[in-house]
């Protein structure tokens, strides 16, 4: 059995290229729309979130346009997709310094490929605090003192899927849950409707354009108001442990003053947060 270890997390920094492959145990190919559903998930669910790529599989998947790359190419056209040469160390370090959770089945372990070793992540970056790293993932756990991939998330053709995920925080109060629901199923629809824009027959038609801007926009401003309206549980303790960076960026996702030294911000935050 793989054990999972990780504690809920603020956020999350997603493997797109892992994701959009299916993780490791999908073998039907690259699939972009893969991509927008994990972002959409995430949304729904009021995490924030950042998409980082290896870019070489971004770009072979525009030029050979493989399935979803017009999504693919909006999303980094509109700054959502991070294009890096490098995205496995991005990933770790930005898990660490944010406590964000990662979605990935890479287990960042050497291979052997053709009778020789391959080195990767953990034994390039045996300084890296891995112990946290691997609680922070999701998509991997430990089975006999090695990392191993896990059930966390999976897919299911063009649709990510993740049971074990839960809402961040709870509405203001029991009058907004029902509208609060309602609104979490929204990017879905909006995926949907991505997806059947895609597959129009003229790619560069005006309507196409003009229904991936209105489900993107849709999307920003829906986050946005998912996040004024949600209050994160968060004790003392917790708030403590964070930079003063990170509390007034949770100050401003709760529509709070951002002024002020470590104490206050804390205060401010319990306060508003019974």
């Amino acid at each position: 059995m793989v054990i999972s270890i990780h504690r809920e997390p603020r956020g999350f920094v997603v493997d797109a290229a892992n994701v959009g492959w299916g993780g490791a145990k999908s073998n039907d190919g690259f699939d972009g729309y893969r991509i927008t559903s994990c972002k959409s998930l995430l949304l729904s669910n009021r995490y924030s979130f950042v998409l980082a790529m290896h870019a070489p599989t971004y770009h072979y998947q525009i030029r050979t346009e493989g399935r979803g790359h017009l999504e693919l190419k909006k999303l980094h056209d509109e700054g959502e997709l991070l294009l890096l040469e490098d995205d496995d160390e991005y990933i770790l370090d930005l898990a660490i310094t944010q406590n964000y959770g990662i979605i990935t089945n890479d287990t960042f372990e050497d291979k052997t490929k053709d009778g020789e070793k391959i080195e990767r992540q953990r034994s390039k970056y045996p300084h890296k605090n891995w112990p946290r790293i691997d609680e922070l993932t999701w998509g991997t756990g430990r089975m006999r003192g090695r990392v191993r991939v896990n059930e966390d998330w999976m897919v299911n053709k063009s649709d990510f899927i993740f049971p074990k995920l839960k809402p961040l925080g709870e509405p203001l109060g029991d009058a907004d849950s029902d509208l609060m629901y309602a609104l979490s199923h929204f990017p879905d629809v909006l995926n949907d409707i991505a997806k059947t824009a895609s597959n129009h027959p003229d790619p560069n038609a005006a309507i196409v354009e003009d229904v991936r801007n209105f489900s993107s926009n849709i999307l920003n401003d829906l986050g946005g108001l998912m996040k004024k309206h949600t209050r994160v549980a968060l004790d003392v303790d917790e708030l403590s442990k964070m930079t003063v960076k990170n509390l007034r960026e949770l100050c401003e996702n709760m529509g709070l003053k951002k002024s002020g030294n470590k104490s206050e911000l804390i205060d401010r935050i319990s306060s508003s947060n019974p």
